[in-house]
């Protein structure tokens, strides 16, 4: 009998233009690796623009009220950092959330065998160097901004509708344009879902080009 599949795609802010791990393309990895085992894949689930940081994400939650109700046999990820980058997170979820409920955990490159001593070192080690590469990201980060404020220099991502010439913002046509729009339909009672289908059907993009994400367009309809 052919096993019951759900994966889980994450992308960051930070992260949103970088197709190495853009939602797609793990989405596309996924589905992949579950035809090549024959699985059953019955669900993709989405964290949108969500930092791995924590765990209050819904789309993670959607994973652990799945594991608790028995809703599939395995989890499918790109990698570990996709669904946690805290040590402590991702302990929690293989022993009280995959191990606890006999679902297993898979990424592109293998399974992990939380059973042995030897899977729990693998993963143990590879869920350290991922909290690393997340602090060592936010250390250096802190003190690029510091430097910067310190020089007087402008720092942080310029706001969508807007545009930097010559060391000062200056808003930008087309953004405002689909500000305007995505307002109006905020206006209309329109989810933020369905103002991101009407957006991307009408070829109305983000500054990237690429979908929108929610916690862009939350931002842009409220005014942020």
């Amino acid at each position: 009998m052919s096993l019951k599949v759900v994966g889980y795609v994450r992308v960051s802010t930070e992260e949103q233009a970088d197709q190495g791990v853009s939602l797609h393309v793990q989405e596309e990895r996924i589905r992949g690796q579950c035809v090549a085992r024959q699985w059953e894949l019955i669900e993709v689930v989405k964290d949108e623009g969500k930092s791995a940081r924590n765990l209050k994400r819904n789309g993670i939650q959607r994973i652990i009220e799945g594991c608790k109700c028995k809703e599939f046999d395995v989890v499918v990820v790109v990698d570990l950092s996709r669904l946690t980058r805290r040590l402590k997170d991702q302990t929690q979820l293989m022993d009280d959330v995959f191990r606890k409920h006999g679902v297993k955990l898979c990424t592109c490159n293998g399974e992990y065998d939380t059973s042995t001593a030897k899977g729990r070192l693998i993963i143990n080690i590879e869920g350290s160097f991922n909290q690393f590469l997340s602090e060592d990201t936010e250390e250096r980060t802190k003190l690029s901004l510091k430097r910067l404020k310190e020089e007087g220099r402008r720092y942080g991502p310029i706001s969508y509708g807007y545009r930097e010439i010559d060391g000062m913002l200056h808003e930008d046509p087309e953004e405002q344009k689909a500000i305007r729009e995505a307002r109006r339909l905020r206006g209309k009672g329109m989810s933020l879902r369905a103002i991101k289908r009407d957006l991307e059907a009408r070829g109305i993009r983000s500054r990237n080009g690429n979908g929108w994400y929610l916690d862009v367009l939350s931002r842009m309809v409220a005014g942020g």
